[in-house]
């Protein structure tokens, strides 16, 4: 997701997110569904006489509870992009900014990398005296055009390379 916010100094901000499907509250509750159905059908079958079951009903509950959390925990990544009259900066991290970028904005420039292939999205680098900085890779098309097209507006030099290689999503003709 992109949000854009024009300040009264002519100062650009951008806020990027991922798109989250899921809230942790939510995922919390998918957790104890399946976990209640997952050990509820392992219980049946260990008192049946297959206790076999019941480690690997654990092992398969907790990588679903690691992958969902990795997930989720990734889905709160945050970049907030500033334009302002002499310079940029980046700023990156999930809760508050781990990282941060500051460069010359006369001497920048953004380049968007167009995919080789139709169903993947573009990527968006900035390049400040040699050294590149890579802008929202955990966006959707959608968002990495809108990213684009805001970037391309704010009046910092920009350029496009490459170009879609494989426009067919069916190559067999079925």
């Amino acid at each position: 997701m992109v949000v854009a916010n024009k300040n009264n100094d002519n100062s650009l901000q951008l806020v990027l997110t991922p798109n989250r499907s899921a809230s942790w509250r939510f995922n919390c509750f998918v957790l104890k569904v399946f976990g209640f159905v997952v050990f509820g059908i392992a219980i049946f079958w260990s008192f049946m006489g297959a206790w076999v079951v019941l480690p690997f009903a654990g092992l398969e509950f907790s990588l679903l509870v690691y992958f969902i959390y990795r997930t989720s925990h990734d889905s709160y990544r945050k970049e907030v992009l500033y334009l302002e009259d002499n310079r940029i900066t980046l700023e990156c991290g999930r809760r508050a900014p781990v990282s941060r970028f500051e460069f010359d904005r006369p001497a920048c420039e953004f380049i968007k990398k167009n995919p080789r292939h139709t169903l993947m999205a573009a990527a968006i680098k900035l390049r400040c005296r040699g050294e590149y900085v890579p802008i929202g890779r955990f966006l959707n098309r959608d968002d990495v055009e809108a990213l684009w097209n805001l970037l391309a507006s704010s009046g910092v030099k920009s350029r496009v390379e490459g170009k879609i290689a494989v426009t067919e999503t069916n190559p067999f003709g079925l």
